[in-house]
């Protein structure tokens, strides 16, 4: 697991401006609580108005039931969540360790057999609530800072296509997994953890969006793809309603 370089709402304006612009405009800056946003996009300050988006999430009450309370800091271990910080995964009984490109996960690995649902599974981030259980329990941040690390290394290495593919990171199926489940929960249980930086707040913030775009516009028709596909999309619109 990389660290946390790079972390500050200043290197997403820097690395990203794109990501952060694209955030910005997306959002309903008239929503209440985000004037100090609107003040700071009107006059073209990116990194002001990204630090005042980080700023309303945490101290907002949007999806207040996904919210955990202040985590007290330790050390303890959690067993089922350590070999995540080796990039050690396992998925349908498969134990596999995921090789890196560029600080970032190889997001289309299939694993030890070759196998496409190996990395349709990788790409689902289901392992960010056993990250958020452990961070819950032990109280540590080297669960909260493995988070951040793979949702701002998902983010970077997999902008938003410009039409449907089938590829494991932009699958219809895996962006409804992502935006149903694995995102609202982590993105507001981790609200309180210091180690959700605040570079990876907005990257992630940044990619929702796009993802449900994607779904309105590729989700499937019949068969039950199309009903997780959907529940991603209304989940998204719940847990994200600026």
């Amino acid at each position: 697991m990389s660290g946390a370089k790079g972390g500050s709402v200043a290197s997403v304006a820097r690395s990203h401006p794109e990501k952060l612009r694209g955030l910005v405009d997306a959002l309903d800056l008239d929503h209440p609580g985000l004037e100090a946003a609107r003040e700071a996009a009107d006059a073209d300050d990116l990194a002001r108005a990204g630090r005042e988006i980080v700023a309303y999430y945490k101290s907002g009450d949007d999806a207040a039931w996904l919210q955990s309370a202040t985590v007290t800091p330790g050390e303890g271990r959690d067993s089922e969540a350590d070999p995540l910080l080796d990039d050690e995964f396992t998925f349908q009984g498969v134990t596999g360790t995921v090789p890196r490109e560029d600080e970032s996960l190889d997001w289309e690995h299939t694993g030890p057999r070759d196998d496409d649902e190996w990395a349709y599974f990788l790409n689902r981030h289901r392992y960010f609530g056993t990250l958020l259980s452990a961070y819950r329990e032990t109280g540590n941040p080297e669960y909260a800072a493995a988070f951040d690390d793979f949702v701002r290394g998902w983010v970077t290495a997999n902008p938003p296509p410009e039409e449907e593919v089938r590829r494991a990171p932009w699958r219809a199926l895996e962006v409804g997994h992502r935006l149903q489940r694995s995102w609202p929960t982590a993105f507001y249980g981790f609200q309180t953890a210091d180690a959700f930086t605040p570079a990876g707040r907005l990257l992630m913030l940044a990619a929702v969006p796009p993802q449900a775009e994607y779904l309105r516009e590729y989700h499937a028709l019949e068969h039950n793809h199309t009903t997780r596909e959907l529940a991603g999309l209304g989940r998204a619109a719940v847990c994200w309603p600026e």
